[in-house]
């Protein structure tokens, strides 16, 4: 049985120290291959530098397993920051900037 969706909440600062281990367990939340994950980042208070470190794991695992990230409330800064790494381009935005 296939899980339609996968919906995170992501909150406090994520940072390099933290960031990769942190993209490893949404990679890991991958393993039902739900149709798509979505990555809420209101609660976020900073990511852009580490946004690399939390993303390269879960878009590998992603794209392994044909699930879609949609992204939800990330301000412009990181969406700035996931253009500069080419990481848009395999991501969709469902609403408004935070």
């Amino acid at each position: 049985m296939q899980v339609h969706r996968a919906i995170v909440s992501l909150h406090s600062e994520i940072n390099h120290a933290n960031a990769l281990q942190v993209g490893h367990l949404l990679a890991d939340l991958l393993q039902a291959s739900p149709a798509e994950m979505h990555l809420h980042f209101d609660e976020v208070s900073r990511l852009a530098t580490a946004a690399a470190s939390l993303l390269f794991p879960l878009m590998t695992a992603a794209y392994v397993r044909d699930t879609s990230i949609i992204i939800h409330r990330a301000d412009p800064v990181l969406r700035g920051k996931l253009h500069e790494l080419g990481l848009d381009r395999r991501l969709t935005y469902e609403d408004d900037p935070a």
